[in-house]
């Protein structure tokens, strides 16, 4: 399944810009000025995705699988600074065609199902209300 949507992307280069922190959802919410759903989702799909990994404390902080994971990240953040309209059109191509076949670097951002939410994640968004 891809990751599906700018947000996710955004999600992603925010804790890949800011590596030392440790995210809790909350603070996603706050500082993408989102909805806890969307954190949540944008979350799992990353942790599925191996780019982002939950610690002991429940926070969230960027934690790629590989040194290609790095790469990417380093890539998609060059070109969304400077064409992120290309990078939209990127991943409505790949939620359109489930990742099966992509001429852009955007369309390897590929995960599991991202059906499950996560406790901590939760937790910290109802903190908000």
């Amino acid at each position: 399944m891809n990751l599906g949507s700018v947000y996710a992307v955004e999600l992603l280069l925010l804790i890949h810009r800011v590596r030392e922190k440790g995210w809790q959802a909350f603070e996603l919410v706050r500082d993408l000025r989102s909805n806890g759903t969307a954190v949540v989702e944008a979350l799992n799909r990353l942790i599925e995705a191996d780019f982002v990994s939950e610690d002991p404390r429940g926070r969230y902080v960027f934690d790629p699988i590989s040194s290609e994971h790095e790469i990417f990240v380093a890539e998609i953040e060059k070109i969304y600074a400077s064409k992120p309209i290309s990078v939209a059109k990127a991943i409505m191509v790949a939620s359109k065609t489930n990742c099966q076949s992509h001429q852009m670097p955007i369309g390897k951002i590929c995960a599991g199902d991202a059906d499950k939410v996560r406790p901590s994640a939760l937790a910290s968004i109802n903190a908000l209300n």
